[in-house]
């Protein structure tokens, strides 16, 4: 009985050494509707920095049909060349890397064998898939300087941070009107942005401000509510800041209003954003 449980141990173990690692999910796996894991993205910390590294995880489709799995990943956001399958390769889907660009991150998933591989577009919801690719998930965003280089920043689940917070809004006289301003956060999608907000009023009258969402009810465009938003409130002479989460619409922007008229100085440094990346609360 022993040599015949040896014998069949034997022979599952070749079996599974013959088929090598599993690199797609088994045809009965549950596929749960935006799941993601791990596949947070980094800096390779080169020079030029124009790679990123992807750490090992799995994910739902887009379509929430398929489970993609990816080991641990590097791809190249190439300044000429083609998107190349495989780890260390050219990854852009069209053109050449530019400066002062968003750059959204896709899974992909072979159609042959339903391994995985990144691609990078500027679009952020219809990347130019290879031939071969017919599903993908977007699974964050990187953004290139005046150099083409990556922009620095360090990413924990959903949050993204800054290596060096960017200065959006540099002494701005608010008035009472909502006035829009861009902040450098992913553009094309909705996402939570991390900043430092402050409020130095210029006159002898207090002032007090709200940073608030564009999704916000837009009554409050022309009439200032006390502790609407996220206020920031001064007294004469003397300046404020505060740390605040905002959601941003599509195109990057939050919303301020004052209280008075161009009786302040604002001011907004950007420290980073959350993205939930497709996932289903």
């Amino acid at each position: 009985m022993t040599s015949i449980r040896r014998t069949l141990k034997s022979a599952i173990l070749g079996l599974l050494l013959a088929a090598g690692p599993l690199t797609t999910a088994p045809a009965d796996a549950q596929v749960v509707s935006g799941h993601i894991f791990g596949l947070t993205l980094a800096n390779n910390g080169g020079s030029p920095n124009t790679t990123v590294d992807v750490a090992a995880g799995d994910a739902t489709d887009s379509t929430n049909t398929y489970s993609i799995p990816l080991g641990a990943f590097t791809k190249v956001i190439q300044s000429s060349g083609s998107w190349t399958a495989g780890t260390s390769n050219n990854g852009l889907d069209t053109g050449a890397r530019a400066a002062n660009t968003w750059y959204h991150v896709f899974l992909l998933r072979k159609d042959a064998d339903g391994s995985g591989d990144v691609l990078f577009s500027t679009s952020v919801s219809s990347p130019t898939l290879p031939s071969g690719y017919s599903n993908f998930r977007r699974i964050g965003s990187v953004r290139t300087d005046g150099s083409t280089n990556l922009l620095a920043f360090v990413q924990t689940g959903d949050e993204f941070i800054w290596s060096l917070a960017k200065y959006d809004v540099q002494g701005v006289s608010l008035g009472t009107t909502s006035t829009l301003y861009t902040l450098t956060v992913p553009s094309g999608v909705k996402v939570l942005a991390r900043l430092r907000a402050a409020n130095d009023p210029t006159g002898a009258g207090a002032a007090q401000v709200a940073v608030r969402s564009p999704d916000e009810n837009s009554s409050q465009n022309t009439t200032f509510v006390t502790g609407s938003g996220h206020p920031l409130p001064t007294i004469a002479g003397e300046g404020v800041s505060a740390e605040l989460l905002v959601r941003t619409n599509t195109s990057s922007q939050v919303a301020a209003i004052s209280s008075v008229a161009s009786n302040n100085v604002f001011y907004i440094r950007t420290i980073g954003w959350f993205d939930s990346r497709g996932m289903l609360y």
